[in-house]
């Protein structure tokens, strides 16, 4: 099979940003990319554990900036003090887990970046992300750039595409895969997603099952035949874990319940992005008063016997 060079860009094509959404547009149609998808059903309950902690975290061990804050003196002609001082501490405690979150998808980011290149370099420099504005320091991406240059020379993978958007316009989705490529022990053509975070997670397989699972691969409003073809052959699915001091190849499990869990979280997102509010879903009503009960009726003394019934 020839291998397909794929030049490095800077992002996916035919994708936008709207309103915190990623939408995909193919021919004058809009799908929403599976990652929106997978965060419109709710976050995880670990995302909301590790957010708690890091607020309380920076409250408890920042509480001296915290209390002065709380305590700082009014601004020329600033009449509302106490709300402003309330909102000012507020907003930055909510950063403690913004400002981590944002500084390691900017360094996942640039790690993917260099990842790009047909030949990973070394010769990084620091990173400012588009969106966020954050930036990396080159030593902070270097590691896992090393890493993952280690896993291309010396891996059991040939990588035959990188960065193709994918599009199921049945299901109504669109997305981005980072590689497509054969296990040369198998010889099995397989999805692979690059991640840099301290774990995975079930939602990761879900997201490469429906990379998978797309009906082509295009751009420009143009399929591409050749990788479409690639893409019918995928008949597994895998991450690379990298860190700053390894790299790990971990074959997912595929089957057909990973693509039922997803097709499933996809109709509850679908379902509740169109009944978003009450008028979406109430078909009927009828309201009414209780009548207040009073001291009288039910003395206080009574509510303890079992003879009082409601």
């Amino acid at each position: 099979m020839t291998t397909i060079t794929v030049k490095a860009n800077e992002g996916p094509r035919n994708a936008h940003l709207e309103g915190g959404e990623r939408w995909y547009e193919w021919q004058g149609r809009r799908v929403m990319s599976v990652t929106t998808w997978l965060h419109a059903v709710g976050q995880a309950h670990r995302l909301v554990s590790w957010k708690e902690r890091l607020i309380t975290e920076r409250a408890v061990d920042q509480l001296d900036t915290l209390n002065a804050m709380m305590t700082r003196e009014a601004k020329p002609r600033e009449r509302v003090l106490e709300k402003n001082r309330r909102k000012e501490a507020k907003a930055w405690l909510r950063r403690s887990h913004i400002e981590e979150r944002d500084w390691k998808a900017a360094r996942g980011t640039a790690v993917h970046r260099n990842a790009e290149h047909d030949t990973p370099t070394l010769d990084i420099k620091d990173y400012t992300d588009s969106e966020s504005g954050v930036v990396v320091k080159a030593e902070d991406i270097r590691p896992y750039s090393r890493q993952y240059r280690n896993w291309v020379d010396e891996g059991d993978f040939e990588i035959i595409l990188k960065e193709r958007q994918v599009f199921n316009l049945a299901l109504g989705y669109a997305g981005s895969f980072d590689i497509l490529g054969r296990e040369k022990a198998t010889g099995e053509i397989v999805i692979c997603d690059i991640k840099t975070g301290a774990s995975i997670y079930a939602d990761n397989l879900l997201q490469q099952m429906a990379y998978a699972c797309a009906e082509f691969v295009g751009a420009d409003d143009v399929i591409d035949e050749e990788a479409t073809a690639l893409l019918a052959q995928v008949s597994g699915v895998a991450i690379l874990h990298l860190s700053s001091t390894g790299w790990e190849y971990l074959r997912l499990q595929a089957d057909s319940e990973a693509w039922a869990a997803f097709r499933g979280l996809l109709a509850f997102s679908q379902w509740t992005k169109d009944h978003g509010n009450e008028d979406a879903f109430v078909v009927a009503k009828t309201a009414g008063a209780a009548e207040l009960l009073i001291e009288e009726d039910y003395p206080r003394s009574a509510w303890d016997t079992e003879e009082v019934t409601a």
